[in-house]
């Protein structure tokens, strides 16, 4: 029997030290495979601590774990490509330029605010294809089939779509 298993039957047993062992026999694996994918230092020690809190939880449920290190590693990288996927979507400069050519206005925040509020203002069927392609990063082919129409209509929406957000920006810097 190796240590691992031992340490999952005193752990199934109630022995809080045997969880703590493995935990600083682990921490700086899981924190280095979180932070290979995240480059955050915060987020990375956020991602170990849940992961071994999954550990615990699945432990206590009876879970079958063939390898300790396996398992822990492979979660941790499933949380951090999750959380970073998660992150990206939140709306920032980077994102939002390419809807409108990277137009060289963009400048400051309220800048930002202003586009922002006219993704939003845009029709229903436009701001749904900018949303999925810029927020969601998903494919023309994706969007299609996400909204039963056409890869051609998808490039059309999003073509029309930046000609409205230009339009609405040249109004602003032209008054």
């Amino acid at each position: 029997m190796n240590q691992d298993t031992v340490l999952i039957k005193e752990i199934l047993a109630g022995k809080e030290h045997s969880f703590r062992f493995l935990i600083e026999k682990y921490k700086k694996l899981v924190f280095s495979v979180s932070y290979n994918v995240l480059k955050d230092y915060q987020e990375s020690e956020n991602i170990t601590q849940e992961t071994f809190m999954q550990l615990y939880i699945s432990l206590k449920k009876g879970t079958d774990i063939d390898s300790i290190k396996n398992w822990l590693s492979k979660v941790a990288l499933n949380k951090s490509i999750n959380l970073k996927k998660k992150l990206s979507r939140t709306l920032c400069h980077e994102d939002i330029e390419p809807l409108i050519d990277n137009f060289s206005n963009v400048r400051s925040e309220d800048d930002f605010d202003l586009l922002s509020e006219n993704v939003d203002k845009l029709p229903e069927k436009y701001k749904k294809v900018v949303k999925m392609y810029y927020l969601e990063r998903k494919s023309y082919q994706d969007i299609g089939k996400t909204l039963d129409i056409s890869t051609r209509t998808v490039e059309t929406r999003l073509y029309r779509a930046k000609k409205i957000l230009r339009e609405e920006w040249s109004e602003v810097y032209h008054e």
